[in-house]
Parts: structure tokens; C-alpha cells; sequence
């Protein structure tokens, strides 16, 4: 999702990222970047305790990845 994001953001056509230490490329879906939107909505609506509490659930899974946006400088 992350990486299709990206690609989309970018206006490349197609997603690359590395999945079990091997290259994964496919084209771009809007509906990839609906899914991930609707994530982030999701877990935005939690309070501060059920945000802290669903971050520690998921720590060091790499999907804690997919509800913080981040900014690139």
C-alpha cells in the first residue's frame, strides 16, 4: 500500500518495494491508495489510548508504517 502510494503520488505508473528480500512491481491502483486513506482515517478517529494502545499491538510488525504519514524533506 505504502508503495503504491508513493508511486501515485510520484505519477509513476507502477509500485516498487521489496517483499521477503525480493523486488515486488506492479501497476498503480487508486483503489490500493483509497484502502490506505481509509486506514489512516480510521485509526485518526481513535482516541489518544485506543491510538497508543493499536501502535503497541503493532509494533515491529512494519504495518505501524501505515497509519503515520511521513514527510520527506
Amino acid at each position: 500500500l505504502l508503495a503504491n502510494a508513493a508511486a501515485l503520488d510520484s505519477g509513476a505508473q507502477q509500485g516498487e518495494t521489496t517483499i521477503d528480500g525480493q523486488p515486488w512491481v506492479q501497476p498503480v491502483f487508486a483503489y490500493q491508495a483509497k484502502c490506505l486513506m481509509e486506514i489512516r482515517a480510521a485509526f485518526d478517529n481513535l482516541d489518544d489510548s485506543s491510538q497508543a494502545a493499536t501502535l503497541e499491538i503493532l509494533a515491529d510488525t512494519g504495518c505501524e508504517s501505515l497509519l503515520t504519514r511521513q514527510t520527506s524533506s
